[in-house]
């Protein structure tokens, strides 16, 4: 408080703040002066009679900004200062902040590890001192950086853990903040490759529960506790980058059959592990069926051979749309075989190798069986799996067709010398509708519409519809998303299509006939009235031919490919 007097009676005085020459214009001076910087204060008298008084100056000095508060949640630096009105500004490379640096308007983002130092100016006050923290851990939402052990807790402090699915740490790490790892309850991707583990060892139980589907292994580890990955049920692939082997007891409570396991040596996979790949090349990789075995490949390789077999026993009926499954495979599908009938294939794989203006040699034929896809127009015949696609099939299982073309039971896709691709999924949409592959489980939901395989829905037949929160997908199948409100619990497969009649189902039992050409003609040879249907090799009716005992002739047939009672036959 400023306390101005004047020992002249009855003197009125006069004062200003900040260098003017004060007069009778100027603020009256009634009570003390709060002075709150460093702005001169100068004042005069005047009285009736007298002459104004000399012009007293008081130099106020000692008034300092408040210096910044610097606070850090892992990614955000907030600078705060008491000082009202000033200016804050700041530096990230540890220079010493001028007026000329970064003037603070809101927290900002320090982008990596840092010295964030910062100084606070107001016009008529002392500059504050220097404020100064170093940043040593920083989270950008995929990828955490720590100097030291211990703290990397910190980096999380600006997000919502549940949210992180994806993370990569460099830096070093001691058990503490393997346990912070363990509360990010919805990390699925773990990437500790550039990541040095307090004494070079993973200790017991390090990644115990973890949600993690894929996992890199720091690269300098010398020794590996037990029970590692216990409890992680969703574990799809290791890329173990140490060089030493990964012991068996570091994988107890892991069942998955389908792990992918990268490693440098052969020998530094535990034997028990079927699926191994050696640097970027795997001699065999097995698929196996089970709602919990997923996939997953974090980084594609060569697999001299890869395999997938899957039991197909739903019925097909004539007439009747049931019988459909999905699929969706993590490789491109080189061949199909029936455990069984031998080579099978999709009508619109039959064209292919079709020898033009000769009649197949059946014994070679493959069978066929129903396989689309869902195109901007709806379900189309498709004639090749590609990798993490999906699809619809059917296998002919019914009794009115003969033995040799009824393909229920197990079915190996396969491929050799294949290339498989990073897991990424392709996504087929046609209006509202999304196809979406699984490679991992998916839990049944109210927005999850799963085939009706194995069970019958609302009267209608197994595997004839698509039905909302109706089951768990599996790995390697498929399901339908839909967007918009007022969805149906239910839709046939072929809605989509706009189609009101169903797929067609091969032709009759093929009894006593012979089928063949003659020039632009299709001879059929009966020992029985029967009634016998015509495909275009994708499986849809061209003609439903009546035809008596004896020969009969159809001549008014488009040149192309057929196939008439499961005999591949083209029309010139």
């Amino acid at each position: 408080m400023l306390t101005i007097s004047c020992t002249t009676q009855n003197a009125r005085i006069y004062y200003s703040i900040g260098g003017d020459t004060p007069d009778e214009n100027s603020t009256l001076y009634q009570e003390p002066l709060t002075i709150t910087d460093n702005r001169v204060v100068k004042a005069i008298a005047y009285a009736e009679d007298f002459n104004p008084s000399e012009v007293a100056t008081y130099y106020p000095e000692g008034y300092v900004c408040a210096e910044a508060a610097i606070s850090y949640d892992g990614r955000y630096v907030t600078l705060l200062s008491q000082t009202d009105g000033a200016d804050i500004y700041y530096t990230t490379d540890g220079s010493e902040p001028t007026s000329d640096s970064n003037l603070y308007d809101g927290q900002f983002d320090v982008c990596g590890i840092c010295t964030v130092r910062a100084i606070v100016i107001k016009e008529n006050m002392d500059d504050s001192a220097v404020s100064s923290v170093d940043i040593e851990v920083y989270f950008d939402g995929e990828c955490a950086s720590v100097v030291k052990a211990g703290i990397l807790e910190q980096a999380f402090g600006w997000c919502d853990t549940s949210t992180i699915q994806t993370l990569q740490v460099i830096g070093d790490l001691n058990y503490d903040d393997t346990r912070t790892l363990a509360g990010l309850t919805s990390l699925e991707h773990l990437d500790l490759s550039e990541v040095d583990i307090e004494g070079d060892t993973l200790p017991s139980g390090a990644f115990a529960g973890l949600n993690i589907i894929s996992i890199q292994t720091p690269k300098t580890l010398k020794s590996v506790g037990d029970n590692i990955f216990e409890g992680c049920q969703r574990l799809a692939a290791i890329q173990w980058n140490s060089l030493i082997p990964l012991p068996q007891t570091a994988l107890t409570g892991v069942y998955n059959p389908n792990l992918l396991l990268y490693v440098a040596v052969k020998s530094y996979a535990p034997s028990t592990v079927q699926n191994v790949v050696v640097g970027d090349v795997a001699e065999s990789i097995i698929l196996t069926d089970g709602a919990q075995y997923g996939f997953y490949c974090p980084m594609k390789f060569i697999s001299r051979k890869i395999t997938y077999t899957h039991s197909y026993t739903q019925k097909t009926i004539v007439g009747v749309c049931a019988g459909w499954e999905t699929i969706a495979l993590p490789f491109e599908v080189g061949s199909i075989t029936h455990a069984l009938r031998g080579p099978i294939a999709p009508f619109g794989a039959i064209e292919a190798t079709a020898d033009e203006g000769t009649m197949a040699d059946e014994g070679a034929t493959p069978k066929p069986f129903w396989l689309y896809r869902l195109g901007p127009t709806g379900f189309e015949p498709a004639s090749t799996i590609e990798a993490n696609t999906p699809y619809i099939i059917s296998m002919p299982n019914n009794e009115q067709y003969s033995d040799e073309y009824i393909l229920a039971g197990e079915v190996t896709f396969s491929a050799e010398n294949a290339v498989v691709p990073q897991t990424e999924l392709i996504i087929d949409r046609k209006g509202l509708v999304s196809f979406i592959p699984a490679m991992m489980r998916v839990e049944k939901d109210a927005e999850v519409y799963a085939i009706n395989r194995y069970e019958m829905f609302d009267g209608k037949a197994e595997g004839s519809l698509f039905v909302s929160q109706l089951r768990d997908i599996a790995p390697f199948e498929g399901y339908w998303t839909i967007d918009g409100a007022n969805k149906a619990r239910a839709i046939s497969i072929f809605d989509v299509n706009d189609i009101t009649s169903v797929i067609p189902n091969i032709a009759d039992r093929k009894d006593d006939i012979r089928i063949y050409t003659i020039d632009h003609d299709l001879i059929i040879e009966s020992k029985t009235d029967q009634q016998i249907c015509i495909y275009s090799v994708n499986g849809t009716v061209v003609r439903l031919a009546q035809i008596t005992r004896g020969t009969n002739v159809i001549s008014d047939l488009i040149p192309g490919f057929y196939l008439v009672n499961n005999v591949k036959v083209v029309i010139k």
